[in-house]
C-alpha cells in the first residue's frame, strides 16, 4: 500500500510540476530535475544497506548536483557577479515557480525511495498494474477538482496520449520485474544516460534549442550517476 501511494504520488507531484511549467525550456528543466534519481536510488539504497559503495559514491552525487544548478541556472547571467552566476540563476527560478520545482524535487525524491521500498517488501509481486490504474484515479480528481480549463482534443493528441501510456506501461512494468528480480545497481547502471537521450527526445520534440550550459549540464549528471555506479560495483 505504501508503495502504490508512493508510485502514484510521484507520477502525479512529476505530471503536475510539468503541467505548471511556464514554458518549453523550463519544462525541460523541471524534467531534468527528477533525473536525480539514478544516483538518489544508489545513495538510498546503500543508506539502507541494499547496496555496498566505496567512498567515490558522495563525489559522484556533488557532480550530480552541480550538473543540475547549471541545467537550471542554464540562462545564467554573467552579471550576477563572480559569486555564482548558475546559484543566482538557479534561485531566481526557483523564486519564479516554487510549487513547480517543489514538486520536481518531491518526485525525484519519491522514485528512489519507492524503488527501494519495493525490492525490500514486494515478495516477487508487480504491482504497476495496480498502481497505475491509482495513479489515473488521482490525476482524474486532481483534474476535475482544480482544473477549470476544458480539455481540447484531436485525433493526434489522442494518437500521443496512447502511445504515452502504453510506453509508461511498458517501462514501469519492466523496471518493477527487475527490482524484484534483478540487481539494483546494474538495472540503474542502464538508466544512467537517459537525461541525455530524455532532453535529446525534449528538445525535438519542444522545438527548444538548449545552450551550452544546458548540455553540460546533462553530461555532469550523467557523469556523476556513472561514478555513483561505479562506487557500488564489487572488488571483484
Amino acid at each position: 500500500m505504501v508503495c502504490g501511494l508512493l508510485f502514484a504520488c510521484y507520477e502525479v507531484c512529476l505530471s503536475v510540476a510539468i503541467g505548471l511549467a511556464h514554458d518549453r525550456p523550463q519544462s525541460m528543466e523541471l524534467g531534468m530535475i527528477n533525473y536525480l534519481w539514478p544516483c538518489l536510488t544508489i545513495v538510498l539504497a546503500v543508506l539502507c544497506r541494499q547496496q555496498q559503495a566505496r567512498w567515490w559514491l558522495w563525489p559522484g552525487v556533488a557532480l550530480c548536483l552541480w550538473g543540475l544548478v547549471l541545467v537550471v541556472g542554464a540562462d545564467g547571467n554573467a552579471a550576477a557577479g563572480p559569486a555564482g552566476p548558475w546559484w543566482y540563476s538557479f534561485a531566481a527560478h526557483m523564486a519564479a515557480n516554487p510549487l513547480a520545482y517543489a514538486l520536481a524535487f518531491g518526485a525525484a525524491l519519491m522514485w528512489p525511495t519507492y524503488s527501494v521500498l519495493a525490492r525490500m517488501h514486494g515478495g516477487g509481486f508487480n504491482g504497476v498494474g495496480l498502481f497505475l490504474l491509482l495513479t489515473a484515479a488521482l490525476l482524474w480528481v486532481q483534474w476535475l477538482a482544480l482544473d477549470t480549463v476544458p480539455m481540447r482534443w484531436s485525433w493526434g493528441t489522442a494518437a500521443q496520449v496512447l502511445a504515452i501510456g502504453a510506453l509508461t506501461a511498458l517501462g514501469y512494468g519492466c523496471w518493477e520485474h527487475g527490482i524484484q528480480r534483478g540487481n539494483l545497481a546494474v538495472m540503474a547502471a542502464g538508466s544512467y544516460f537517459t537525461p541525455v537521450l530524455s532532453s535529446l527526445w525534449a528538445s525535438v520534440w519542444l522545438a527548444v534549442q538548449p545552450g551550452l550550459p544546458f548540455w553540460q549540464g546533462v553530461v555532469l549528471v550523467t557523469a556523476g550517476s556513472l561514478g555513483c555506479w561505479a562506487a557500488t560495483r564489487s572488488r571483484s
